[in-house]
């Protein structure tokens, strides 16, 4: 007998795989090889001993300068093997991303792990989006690197997480390409990291603060202390009232405790800071402010 609720999830599975094919390809199409070309000078007074620079195959603008320590990971290998990992552990391939930053110098493979919600201190659900990401680096100064991120949504407010710790993390040099293929493992830790950031969201969320909590926090994150704000000059009153206008936003949006306070240095670095890296939060001054204020909310749980 026809079975219109079995023909319904088959075509929803059909789907998914169709689905995860059409990525993989999307994603193999925009994949670049990369090779070392030895750095010269045009006047032959000059020598330049062991150093080169990195490129794409297909040519353009180096991506960075290395030394001959230096073995190129190439993006390709390191996304069949991320592939294998997150199939193993029923991630979908067809929510996986990529993209280049700074032309090519890092590239990063992303896919959505999970929603992490709690109800905070003000009766309100509170949900983040956790991210697993991959990323190489060709600039002779970025590691390849696993790491979680998050994207809390009431604000759009982004993170990178610095306490997890996952062992895909090294240098791009001779003899650690073998350390592609433990990234299964890696994988497999992301629900024992999720576990560990909710209790760390909650944790946060039922610590209460007063103004004394507050200017503690302030000082240890920005260096600044808010009883001697009429001694600092203009330029350096004008960025923290806007930290302060970011905290106090998120104070009255989360509550008085420290996970408020958390979320207002994350708001004044996702939505208020000026920088112009594109991809500060996880690579420059935003990245450097959040891992700050993440590790200052641990010092006072």
């Amino acid at each position: 007998m026809f079975n219109p609720l079995k023909k319904s999830k088959m075509d929803k599975i059909l789907k998914s795989v169709s689905d995860a094919q059409n990525n993989i390809k999307a994603i193999e199409n925009q994949m670049f090889n990369v090779e070392l070309q030895p750095l010269m000078v045009a006047d032959p007074m000059f020598k330049v001993v062991d150093t080169f620079g990195i490129f794409k195959s297909e040519g353009g603008n180096q991506l960075g300068v290395i030394g001959k320590r230096f073995a190129p990971t190439q993006p390709m290998q390191v996304f069949e093997a991320f592939l294998d990992a997150i199939r193993d552990y029923g991630l979908a391939p067809e929510k996986l991303k990529f993209v280049e930053i700074n032309g090519g110098s890092k590239v990063r493979f992303s896919i959505p792990l999970t929603e992490v919600s709690f109800t905070n201190i003000r009766g309100v659900k509170d949900t983040t989006i956790v991210t697993l990401n991959l990323q190489i680096g060709f600039d002779g100064k970025t590691k390849t690197s696993m790491f979680l991120t998050t994207l809390r949504l009431v604000c759009t407010n982004g993170a990178k997480k610095v306490f997890t710790e996952f062992q895909t993390s090294f240098k791009n040099v001779k003899g650690n390409l073998g350390k592609i293929v433990g990234m299964t493992d890696d994988v497999i830790k992301c629900g024992s990291q999720v576990t560990a950031l909710k209790q760390l969201y909650v944790a946060m969320n039922k610590a209460e603060i007063n103004e004394d909590t507050k200017a503690l926090y302030l000082k240890r994150v920005f260096d600044f202390e808010l009883a001697k704000y009429g001694d600092y000059s203009k330029q350096r009153q004008n960025n923290i009232d806007l930290i302060m206008n970011s905290v106090d936003l998120e104070i009255n949006r989360s509550g008085a405790t420290l996970f408020g306070l958390y979320n207002g240095v994350t708001h004044y670095t996702n939505h208020v800071m000026k920088t112009e890296n594109a991809d500060s939060l996880y690579t420059g001054t935003g990245l450097s402010w959040n891992t700050k204020a993440e590790k200052v909310a641990l010092q006072l749980l």
